[in-house]
């Protein structure tokens, strides 16, 4: 079994190919960096036996990355942009 999609800077994945015993299972990790605020959308093909192909959709969506930083003086709670 492989997988033949190859990781980029925006979805990566941890699967190493091999065989896969009869009734046996793989988990496979995804790890999704969306670069902009937008919809993705990707097809992973995992090849069995090198003769059948599955795909999987895989979606997602970028967000905005805000960060509020706050500035305690004495009992004082001032919030700074």
């Amino acid at each position: 079994m492989s997988c033949l999609y190859k990781s980029n800077s925006i979805l990566t994945h941890d699967f190493a190919g091999g065989l896969l015993p009869v009734r046996e299972q793989k988990s496979v990790l995804f790890n999704f960096y969306p670069a902009k605020p937008i919809a993705y959308h990707e097809t992973v093909t995992f090849e069995i036996n090198g003769l059948t192909q599955q795909s999987v959709e895989i979606k997602g969506k970028g967000a905005e990355f805000k960060v509020d930083c706050f500035v305690v003086l004495s009992n004082c709670l001032i919030k700074t942009i």
